[in-house]
């Protein structure tokens, strides 16, 4: 009983001595979760919304994915409301169709039909605010859902990981059914006449580069994970990540560094 005691009495101090900000807001918040343990299903699908706000990049951490909420709301409030919505039902479908637990609760649930949502609308033509963008939205983030747990079962046998492939497919489905003319929303066609001029444009100029742009395009080149092209939008989803995981963020900032330097 002694020898118990003096073990305990051992491992208390190193525990308390832990960074708080390790122990209770960065990785997956698991004191939040704990806490959450046995309240009522709609208040723990609050957690489980926002967490799915950071698994694009294989996070769970609410306090990271409001960071990255922000971040697609100041990019483009109505890009960010179809992200989502999209990651609402996509979320909610996972949860009625008792999809695995420990993926919906970390928020692996519904992070295809955020991307969904974001690309959907990245891709239409329409103004923005066009209702008739949300119908196929929510269609294709709720078959999202269902292409993952397809490719989950299918790829498990090989002990491989589906990753964001649902997401994919779920938008090729689309594209190539909706195609270009009299869809909604009505996609861009890529012209290749349009993209020259911008190369050509980037090749003349690269002998006067703008160093504080060069900064600047780090965070910008992290918030490309979600099709998000501003310095500030793209500034508040690395707070996203750096609060989820610091090496998770010291990693995209050096992936960030070595492609704008490939680039430069």
């Amino acid at each position: 009983m002694a020898a118990v005691d003096v073990e305990e009495n051992i491992n208390v101090p190193a525990d308390e001595s832990r960074c708080v900000f390790a122990r209770y807001v960065c990785g997956d918040m698991k004191p939040l979760r704990v806490w959450l343990e046995g309240k009522p299903v709609p208040v723990r699908f609050v957690d489980w919304y926002v967490r799915g706000a950071t698994q694009p990049l294989f996070l769970s951490n609410p306090l990271g994915g409001l960071l990255v909420i922000s971040g697609l709301m100041v990019e483009s409030p109505w890009m960010g409301l179809c992200g989502l919505v999209g990651l609402f039902f996509s979320t909610l479908t996972a949860v009625i169709f008792r999809q695995d637990k420990g993926c919906v609760e970390s928020g692996g649930g519904g992070f295809n039909g955020l991307l969904t949502g974001l690309l959907l609308t990245a891709l239409s033509r329409d103004p923005d605010w066009h209702g008739l963008t949300i119908v196929p939205v929510i269609v294709m983030a709720i078959m999202s859902t269902f292409i993952n747990s397809g490719l989950s079962g299918i790829l498990g046998k090989m002990e491989l990981a589906s990753l964001n492939l649902a997401f994919n497919v779920a938008v090729l489905v689309y594209t190539t059914a909706a195609g270009t003319r009299d869809s909604y929303p009505r996609l861009y066609l890529a012209d290749e006449q349009q993209l020259l001029p911008d190369q050509t444009a980037n090749l003349t100029a690269a002998d006067q580069i703008d160093w504080i742009k060069v900064l600047r395009a780090v965070p910008i080149g992290i918030g490309q994970c979600y099709g998000c092209g501003e310095a500030v939008a793209g500034g508040l989803i690395s707070a996203g990540i750096l609060v989820s995981s610091p090496m998770v963020f010291y990693h995209c900032v050096m992936g960030a560094i070595i492609g704008i330097g490939t680039d430069v």
